[in-house]
């Protein structure tokens, strides 16, 4: 039989092999357990804080376009641009860093979503810096509204099921590691439970010692919680043998639990605030395009951000400049006591409002227990603890100061929200002030407009009645004086000499009537333009007829040259564009004493035309008809008094010359009328040019 001590060492021998086989076992399962902490803590934590990070950078990209839609500053609009491109490069650098460390997660589709979705938003960006460079600023706000924050939406989603599914595989790691610990406890209970039962049988002073240190582990892995690490004790063996070993890498094992669920809890935390911070920060930006005016905006702001700081009161004092003076006054509050000894203006300088206005810097004090100041609610008053007096700046002006007060301090989060919303709340304050003056200065444009639109109206239709009232007295006076000359009865008597002079007189006075009737019509917007083919072959003898006659009598040379390679027809209104004609040759019939009139055609391109032709865009082709004389000529000084109504160079030519001055005027409109228009050149004493330029009018435009 073998002796006891033989049957001692066999024991001892079966006890170590179990120990040794049992810290093998346990061994490999803490190096499991220790490489899912590792994926726990190095990859999946650093791949959810690198998505964390590109949606902060996201969203602030997303602001900065939304600053950027309703900035008119150049300077703000260069400060959010770079601010776009900044944040965009950062969400790509994070995007990038995260495609380039897939490792096994098998994300790339979702990852390419995202970088598709970045790519789209950016390209959106693109469209609305085009749209704003244009000065299209609906055109912007539509995109941004309709486009980007679809895209917006779309990119959050992907990037939220792919920070969940790091976090899903953060909790399956975990879930491996507990099932881990529970194989360590079942491993170690059967273990034990077998060393126990050999030690029994071979040394009560072995199933002592090493049952006694194997049941508290034992006991400590069956009270062990995953949700609860920081409440559970660590073991306490001193043994530097493997149970020592267990115990060290269990008390390792809640250790990094602790430091794994800490660092969650933060992230977790800082993730929610972040996503507080964003919402109040969007509902604040919407709230600015709503408001009507800065008392509106002021009231609604205080009513979100008193609540989100925890403040118990707040007020709003805005800058006013009356007189050259500039003063803080109250136009909203919050939870205000109504004391009446309360003071609801400050001088800069004057108190604290008016000294953080000067020092443009937040004043935060603690007031003591004894301050004066209380808040009332219905159970009474109570005393604030905190005070946060905060300038409100703009292009380097405060203006507006924000007072809070508190029972409790402000948190680094309520200081956070505050300083990233007094910028854009200046802006805000800035924009509704011009929004409103912009409306004013509308409304009286608007009025001005009608008023003027009344007046033109009223004289065009005086004009027009009074011309066609002069008309048929002239006519008749033109009808019996012709009769009166051409009776052969009186072909010798002064009868027929008075007869002529009235007809004369008659048809000046026509002429004048009929000018003032087509300017009349011109100004009130009454007068036809009708498109026809024009024979341009025919125009040298329309013209010629009634100044041949002319030219003959005051013994000048007349002569009209069509250049070859015009074309046969011209679509223009014929009638209008004879009569600027006409207009022109009689102006240089009136003003030559001497020497030689001339009146060419000739085609001319679109490009080549010397002056603003309002028809030149939607026409193909176009035409210039010069009228040149050896007349008096035109001061330099007086190019473009001749041409208002009623005016000519000075008045000695109006009392030589006779004439109302009208002519120019019509030429002039009706040039425009046609889509055309006219210069000048000449010299004083030495002569005159006008050129009518015509673009061809299209079928369109009549």
């Amino acid at each position: 039989m073998m002796s006891y001590r033989k049957k001692q060492l066999l024991g001892f021998g079966v006890i170590l092999f179990s120990l040794m086989i049992l810290l093998i076992v346990l061994a490999a399962m803490l190096d499991g357990v220790r490489q899912n902490l590792s994926e726990i803590m190095d990859e999946r934590y650093d791949k959810v804080s690198r998505s964390a990070a590109f949606r902060n950078n996201f969203a602030y990209l997303d602001s900065e376009v939304g600053y950027l839609i309703n900035e008119n500053d150049p300077q703000q609009i260069s400060s959010h641009l770079a601010q776009i491109d900044r944040r965009s490069q950062a969400a790509y650098n994070h995007l990038s860093y995260l495609q380039l460390h897939i490792g096994k997660d098998g994300n790339g589709n979702m990852l390419g979503s995202i970088q598709q979705g970045l790519d789209r938003y950016m390209d959106v960006v693109e469209r609305i810096d085009d749209a704003l460079n244009r000065g299209d600023s609906e055109a912007a706000s539509t995109l941004f509204v309709e486009e980007a924050q679809g895209i917006r939406t779309n990119l959050l989603r992907n990037l939220g099921e792919y920070t969940m599914m790091q976090e899903d595989r953060m909790q399956t790691a975990q879930q491996e590691a507990d099932n881990r610990f529970g194989h360590i406890l079942m491993v170690s209970a059967v273990s034990a439970l077998a060393i126990i039962l050999i030690g029994v049988i071979c040394a009560s002073w072995v199933i002592r010692g090493t049952g006694r240190s194997l049941r508290r582990i034992t006991d400590m892995m069956d009270r062990f919680d995953p949700g609860a690490v920081e409440r559970m004790s660590r073991l306490t063996i001193d043994t530097d043998d493997e149970i020592g070993n267990i115990a060290n890498g269990y008390n390792h094992m809640l250790d990094a639990l602790e430091d794994h669920n800490r660092r969650s809890r933060t992230f977790n935390q800082r993730i929610e605030e972040t996503n507080w911070l964003q919402l109040k920060l969007n509902e604040l930006l919407l709230l600015y395009h709503q408001m009507p005016d800065q008392k509106a905006l002021a009231q609604k702001f205080l009513s979100i951000v008193a609540p989100a700081v925890q403040a118990s009161s707040a007020l709003f004092y805005i800058r006013e400049t009356k007189d050259g003076k500039t003063s803080f006054s109250r136009i909203a509050s919050y939870a205000d006591g109504g004391s009446p000894d309360t003071q609801k203006r400050f001088l800069p300088g004057e108190g604290l409002i008016g000294q953080a206005a000067i020092d443009r810097r937040e004043i935060l004090i603690d007031l003591p227990d004894d301050h004066a100041a209380t808040l009332r609610v219905g159970s009474g008053d109570f005393r604030p603890k905190q005070l946060w007096i905060i300038p409100i700046q703009a292009d380097d002006h405060v203006e507006a100061i924000l007072e809070l007060a508190s029972v409790q301090p402000f948190s680094p989060l309520h200081h956070e929200l505050i300083e990233q919303l007094r910028s854009t709340l200046g802006i805000a304050l800035q924009s509704v002030s011009g929004r409103i003056e912009v409306e004013r200065l509308l409304q009286e444009s608007q009025s001005l407009t009608e008023e003027l639109r009344l007046s033109s109206q009223y004289k065009s239709e005086f004009l027009a009645n009074m011309s066609h009232e002069l008309r048929t007295p002239l006519n008749s006076i033109l009808i019996l004086s012709q009769l009166i000359a051409e009776n052969p009865e009186d072909a010798d008597s002064e009868n027929k000499s008075y007869a002529d002079i009235i007809h004369r007189s008659g048809e000046d006075l026509l002429s004048i009537v009929n000018d003032v009737l087509d300017l009349s019509k011109v100004e009130a917007g009454m007068l036809d333009i009708n498109r026809e083919a024009f024979s341009l072959r025919d125009f040298p003898e329309l013209i010629h007829y009634g100044f041949d006659a002319l030219a003959r009598q005051k013994n000048i040379e007349f002569e009209i040259k069509v250049a070859e390679d015009v074309p046969a027809f011209f679509h223009t209104d014929g009638k209008r564009m004879q009569q600027i004609v006409k207009n022109l040759l009689s102006n240089a019939f009136k003003f030559t004493s001497s020497g030689k009139i001339s009146c060419t055609l000739h085609p001319v391109r679109i490009s080549d035309l010397p002056c603003a032709a309002p028809g030149a865009e939607a026409a193909m082709s176009a035409i210039a008809v010069t009228v040149q004389d050896t007349g008096i000529g035109i001061a330099e000084d007086k190019r473009e008094v001749i041409f208002e109504a009623f005016r000519q160079a000075d008045g000695s030519t109006e009392r030589m010359y006779g004439g109302t001055g009208l002519g120019l005027s019509i030429c002039r409109e009706f040039a425009r009328l046609l889509g055309g228009c006219m210069t000048l050149d000449s010299t004083e004493g030495q002569g005159s040019s006008f050129t009518l330029y015509l673009p061809e009018l299209p079928e369109e435009s009549v």
